[in-house]
């Protein structure tokens, strides 16, 4: 349900003109520079507004739909108020200072500034849910992998006695979407906007210039090539002002709707605790402001590495490593619980931080949730055999070494090239494909190997049912394991990877649900790969069901809902942290 202006109900009948003076003044702006316009036109409503006795209302956080459980702005102003009212609030001028926040959810109730009739103090909720305020930029329907973790968390913490309530952007700041997820009805969502950067600004001009770009000649690549290497300063300087743009991430221009925007749900809604999730690590400076400002405890959820991530191939400047690990120290220490999603990480985490309590720090791992198998599903090998690798391949990850392993295994006679075939499905950067096919041309122009583009949820699970081999290329992420290794994991097909000695090769051990290699030496990736393909499948129940209370979200959700209790259980009693966690 849609919060709307009804000047006549009001007593006012100024709202039509006091719009259209606005759109006339101030068009839609969701940059930080463009406020400054904004808050004159703002002024200008107010001021018509007073003069018909009409009370000035404000929406924080506006959204482009009126969806049940996001904020909505009044009819005409969508997208108009919120840039400016986030901007000048955090400057704290309180002149007009938001007075309401419309919402609406499932049950068609637009809750106001005041709070639900006979509230009840947080020490005296002992028994009643707790509520969460759940930071998260990526989040259903964004079809960032990211947002997998949090949305299955959601789906299963109110079981726990933890209701949610989340904090993301709205939709037309994803990349990409997919509807295939779908939220619970009980879990209430708030989208906000996301203001455009210099980076933003860089990256549409740099899309203007690609297509002139695209369609010039080897000899024009070469020319420009020669031309590069007499403006290396200019070059140089261009990555630096990139660098110094964008930190903490490209996506900082959502930390001060979110943050403004968490400031007013903190202050008209009881909140028992805040837990952000990156990255983008955004999220985490957004909990930063909100916990030191309300003092409840924050839960900080490192998906991935903030400081030495190793994957990057190129290092970052020494003093933008300092920053990060400055402001990454800052949030650990202001934190009452740091969750690492691999053990790996959390030892990291735990020598980084050698001084602060070792209880601190915990691990919660990605996992599977319910997983159907398609009915009549046969666990025969088929021929020829079919090996599949399902997502993106990028930066750290490598497959030259496999596709020149299988090369060799052609030609030593060991692999008859009709036998098998290999999918990379998904994006893959045009550097590897240019890559492998110096090592194994004659693979790809047989159809052995083939690289096709990302297709749609459901085409993409039938054919990961239909796989007898999946593959993993994890490269230098060693503290990490990809959310898709869960997603194998539940259909009890084998696994095989190539990634150095870490977090994944742990857990496949611990599981024994395939064979994994180093990404180096082709010879030894090539004789690994010929003992995977001889393994069975198994049955997805028999393997849901042994690992369910260790990997499934549900058990998962399980403990992070207990970490939250104890956490408010702790302030309760007066105590700064967490109690005792084993």
């Amino acid at each position: 349900m849609e919060r709307r202006w009804d000047g006549a109900a009001l007593g006012g009948g100024s709202i039509p003109a006091a719009e259209k003076n606005f759109r006339k003044v101030a068009p839609q702006d969701t940059n930080i520079w463009g406020c400054w316009r904004s808050r004159w036109a703002e002024q200008k409503i107010c001021h018509s507004q007073r003069e018909a006795g009409v009370r000035c209302m404000r929406t924080v956080g506006s959204t482009f739909n009126c969806q049940p459980g996001t904020l909505s702005a009044p009819s005409g102003l969508q997208g108009l108020l919120a840039p400016s009212d986030i901007f000048w609030g955090w400057l704290g001028r309180g002149k007009f200072w938001p007075q309401a926040i419309a919402l609406s959810d499932d049950e068609g109730r637009s809750p106001s500034r005041c709070r639900p009739s006979n509230p009840c103090r947080r020490n005296d909720r002992v028994s009643s849910p707790l509520r969460i305020l759940l930071i998260a930029h990526s989040f259903p329907p964004s079809a960032e992998v990211g947002g997998s973790r949090i949305a299955r968390f959601c789906n299963y913490l109110p079981e726990f006695g933890v209701q949610p309530v989340v904090l993301t952007v709205q939709n037309r700041f994803h990349e990409r979407l997919d509807h295939t997820f779908s939220v619970p009805p009980a879990i209430r969502v708030i989208r906000t906007v996301q203001y455009n950067t210099p980076l933003d600004w860089y990256a549409n001009w740099k899309s203007r210039r690609s297509p002139a770009g695209s369609r010039k000649s080897r000899k024009d690549d070469s020319r420009s090539q020669a031309q590069r290497t007499h403006t290396a300063p200019a070059r140089r300087l261009n990555q630096y002002l990139l660098s110094v743009l964008s930190i903490p991430d490209q996506y900082w221009g959502w930390y001060f709707p979110a943050t403004q925007t968490g400031r007013h749900l903190l202050q008209n809604d009881e909140f028992d605790a805040i837990l952000s999730t990156a990255p983008p690590f955004t999220a985490h400076l957004i909990g930063l402001n909100l916990k030191k400002k309300y003092q409840i405890p924050w839960i900080a959820d490192f998906r991935d590495p903030w400081v030495n991530n190793e994957s990057l191939l190129s290092s970052p400047p020494k003093w933008q490593r300092e920053l990060r690990a400055r402001v990454e120290k800052s949030c650990v220490i202001s934190a009452d619980l740091v969750v690492c999603n691999t053990d790996w990480q959390h030892r990291v985490m735990r020598e980084r931080y050698s001084k602060l309590p070792r209880e601190k720090f915990v691990t919660l791992t990605n996992g599977f949730d319910n997983v159907e198998a398609p009915p009549n599903l046969n666990l025969k090998k088929h021929k020829p055999l079919r090996c599949l690798h399902l997502g993106a391949i990028y930066e750290g990850r490598r497959i030259d070494t496999f596709c020149a392993g299988l090369s060799l295994l052609v030609k030593k006679k060991k692999l008859n090239p009709e036998a098998v075939k290999v999918l990379f499905l998904g994006e893959t950067d045009e550097s590897h494909i240019a890559t492998c096919r110096k090592v194994a041309r004659e693979l790809m122009d047989s159809g052995m190997i083939e690289f096709h583009q990302h297709v749609c949820k459901e085409e993409a699970r039938r054919i990961l049912w239909e796989a007898d081999l999946l593959l993993v290329f994890q490269g230098g992420y060693r503290t990490q394991i990809p959310f898709k290794f869960y997603e194998y994991f539940a259909t009890g097909k084998p696994i095989f990877a190539v990634t150095q000695q870490g977090a994944l090769s742990d857990v496949m051990a611990q599981t024994g649900v395939g064979i994994w290699t180093g990404e180096d030496d082709p010879c030894e990736i090539g004789e690994k790969f010929l003992l995977a393909l001889a393994l069975p499948a198994q049955p997805p129940e028999a393997i849901q069901r042994r690992w369910t209370e260790q990997f499934h979200f549900r058990s998962l959700s399980c403990q992070l809902a207990k970490w939250v209790r104890e956490l408010v259980d702790g302030q309760r009693a007066g105590q700064p942290g967490r109690s005792s966690i084993p």
